[in-house]
């Protein structure tokens, strides 16, 4: 436990020593919502948030590198005096580049090559956090009725294999090593069970964090 607290604490660079653990009376588990209501969230993730960024930032620098093939008008205004006798006159020109010769054709095509590549990485981020919270959902799914099971008919049967062997042992009809199998199975259903309970709850952080926040809440 002490262990756990430091590497817990080690996240965020905290101190150990201030940190509280509060354990449950009981395990709470937390609720399975179906796979079709987390994946139409899956959309507003930080992951994809970040993937759509990156596509529109790269569609801007096109959108300039296009611009830049427009030259640039170049307004001059002066004065002008082409002799000690006469008055200064106004001079107003302009000053327009012929781009005869360069296009911006080369930035053009290599900024458009990078927004085909940004959406083609918004895509491949979209389809692997849609793979990977299945995967998550199926790992809850399968913890929760893996507890399901071991609380319903495990840990029940063998809470009645422990009592009826300690009754036996009373009564001389069975002999301490009865009693000592009894114990050491139930005693592996309830660490089963823990381990199930745990396992949804890192399923349900994995939801969590893929979505950007908790959509998966714990039973009262």
């Amino acid at each position: 436990l002490e262990g756990a607290r430091i590497r817990l604490a080690a996240l965020w660079a905290g101190d150990a020593r201030q940190l509280t653990i509060h354990a449950p009376q009981a395990a709470a588990l937390p609720l399975a919502p179906p796979l079709d209501k987390l994946l139409a969230q899956l959309d507003q993730s930080p992951a994809m948030r970040h993937a759509r960024t990156q596509v529109g930032h790269r569609e801007a620098l096109a959108r300039l590198e296009r611009a830049r093939r427009t030259p640039d008008v170049n307004v001059i205004v002066g004065a002008q005096r082409e002799g000690p006798d006469t008055r200064n006159r106004a001079v107003l020109g302009l000053s327009v580049p012929l781009p005869l010769f360069n296009r911006n054709d080369g930035a053009v095509l290599d900024a458009l090559r990078r927004v085909d590549k940004a959406r083609s990485e918004a895509d491949a981020a979209g389809a692997r956090l849609r793979a990977e919270l299945a995967q998550a959902h199926a790992r809850l799914t399968a913890a929760l009725a893996e507890c399901a099971l071991i609380a319903g008919d495990v840990l029940p049967g063998a809470e009645d294999a422990q009592r009826a062997a300690n009754r036996g042992f009373e009564l001389g009809k069975f002999g301490l090593i009865d009693v000592l199998d009894a114990q050491r199975v139930l005693a592996q259903s309830k660490n089963q069970y823990l381990n199930a309970v745990a396992e949804s709850h890192r399923a349900a952080a994995d939801i969590a964090r893929l979505l950007g926040h908790a959509a998966v809440q714990e039973n009262p």
